[in-house]
């Protein structure tokens, strides 16, 4: 017969191996992510705790089992958002950045876009989906969960075509990359136009720059998850009056992901301007971060080129031949 013997905290300390709080959580939580979100230095919560910390108010974003990343939540009146933009929460009086949701109410976008009541996602993670973290499918109702912007690459700098410093047209560089891709360029007569010039400064375009820019990034990541990297202008000279009179520089956007660090969803680029593919194609150089200040919505870096440029997105070029009617011609701006 085995016989047991009582252990005081102290001994059972002393020979069991005890589980540290993020092993514990990751255990409690059943998410099959935990391990690898805690590799790249994420902050983990369980369910519940995410919970308590919303309804507290002290919710700042991070991992949470079961779910994924969350994005830290904003308050909906001392922000200033529009509840259109993103997903608006009645129930927690909250706001969630552009696609976001909060995650235990149903809905679309947002209660005032597509007939959402609130914004929503599902616990199912689905990687290949627009459902879940992103807003519960957006148009189409597609509740299938997956996180909020899930890291895509399509970086190949054997693709690459650089600069070399003959007055080679950046535009026409891109084309190059590609033909290299075998995926087309989209052209001037279809762009999401982001941005304009007023009274010497850089302004976003059209009374609904939110919707804009919604629908500009709506089309990056479609392209992305399609497999197709896109052109986007850039804007870095005030003083300058080329292409439509904003872009100053083409670029091609080859991913997305997540800065930890800055807490920031960013958008990764391949830059003909350079003379060689390991700074031209560094995703952790390039990067174009969204950002939303006072409601305003960008795509910047604010450390670019070889000259240490601010770049800003000033226009998206869909090449995949859909959603047309949202574009405009940006030679007739």
């Amino acid at each position: 017969m085995a016989r047991f013997k009582k252990l005081s905290l102290e001994e059972a300390c002393e020979t069991f191996t005890l589980l540290s709080e993020a092993e514990q959580r990751a255990i409690k939580g059943g998410c099959s992510g935990c391990k690898e979100a805690r590799g790249y230095g994420y902050s983990i919560y369980t369910k519940d705790e995410f919970e308590q910390m919303l309804d507290a108010g002290t919710w700042t974003g991070g991992y949470v089992c079961g779910i994924g990343h969350v994005l830290p939540a904003v308050d909906y009146e001392t922000d200033g958002f529009s509840g259109n933009y993103g997903s608006f929460c009645s129930i927690h009086n909250l706001y969630f950045p552009i696609n976001g949701a909060c995650y235990e109410c149903g809905g679309d976008y947002g209660e005032n876009y597509e007939g959402g009541s609130y914004g929503g996602i599902d616990y199912g993670p689905n990687p290949d989906g627009y459902g879940g973290m992103i807003g519960g499918g957006g148009t189409g109702g597609n509740n299938d969960g997956g996180e909020l912007w899930i890291s895509k690459e399509l970086m190949d700098s054997s693709k690459f075509v650089s600069w070399g410093g003959d007055g080679s047209n950046c535009l026409a560089l891109c084309k190059e990359i590609m033909d290299n891709y075998k995926v087309g360029y989209g052209d001037s007569a279809h762009v999401y136009q982001l941005l304009e010039k007023k009274e010497g400064n850089y302004v976003n375009r059209t009374i609904d720059p939110v919707s804009n820019y919604r629908k500009a990034i709506d089309c990056i990541n479609r392209h992305l998850d399609a497999g197709r990297p896109i052109i986007v202008g850039i804007a870095y000279d005030i003083n300058s009056n080329v292409n439509e009179g904003v872009t100053d520089h083409f670029v091609v956007i080859t991913g997305r992901g997540f800065d930890t660090g800055k807490g920031q969803y960013y958008f990764t680029y391949m830059d003909p301007g350079y003379g060689e593919s390991g700074r031209g194609c560094s995703v952790t150089e390039n990067r174009l971060y969204f950002q939303t200040p006072n409601s305003t919505p960008s795509l910047i870096d604010n450390h670019a080129g070889a000259y240490d440029y601010k770049f800003r997105v000033s226009q998206v070029r869909p090449n995949d031949g859909k959603n047309l009617n949202e574009t405009v011609d940006s030679n007739n701006l």
